[in-house]
């Protein structure tokens, strides 16, 4: 799950690695998704590191988690697995004194998962699927790899050596929500 914690864990253990001669990171990705201050973080950290980064989204991801799976150079997606959008929700059970500061707030959050969204596609695929403003989505394999989301078979992963320290994002157990889907509130 996604937490400043793991986030932190994640990009302490990314830089640790090209300190310690790593020539790129991959990180596996399973997860229901969860802060997106904290995916900010692990991810501006990680893009300072001078190594290529690649990841896999070894089953079903959804929300932060997304975003964590496009900063990815390459991308894969295990047999099966989804990538979940949804609508930002919370935002509406604020204070009045700091409905304007969390209003913006959720603006910003919303056109940063935008333009990592973005980066993800090819620029002439159909992103009608990445419309989650009025609805949730739900991407496949198939699907995600038509619109350049995924840029080679996960199967050309079983051919790279792991060097140091594993670190997965994952899901708690058990999962939460109903019916395999995150709760976000």
């Amino acid at each position: 799950y996604i937490t400043p914690k793991t986030m932190a864990d994640l990009a302490r253990n990314a830089q640790n690695a090209v300190i310690s001669g790593a020539d790129s990171i991959r990180i596996n990705i399973s997860s229901g998704g969860g802060s997106v201050t904290a995916t900010q973080f692990a991810m501006n950290v990680i893009r300072t590191l001078p190594v290529p980064v690649e990841t896999a989204a070894m089953s079903h991801i959804a929300s932060a988690a997304v975003a964590l799976f496009c900063m990815g150079e390459k991308r894969y997606m295990g047999e099966g697995t989804t990538l979940y959008l949804h609508q930002q929700i919370g935002h509406v059970d604020m204070q009045d004194k700091s409905a304007e500061a969390s209003t913006r707030r959720f603006a910003l959050n919303t056109d940063w998962y935008d333009t990592i969204l973005g980066t993800c596609v090819d620029e002439d695929a159909d992103r009608t699927a990445l419309d989650y403003s009025s609805r949730d989505s739900l991407i496949d394999v198939a699907q995600a790899t038509a619109m350049g989301m995924v840029t080679g078979p996960i199967e050309e992963l079983r051919n790279t050596k792991a060097w140091g320290m594993v670190i997965n994002v994952t899901a708690p157990e058990p999962h939460p929500g109903a019916g395999g889907y995150p709760v976000y509130r």
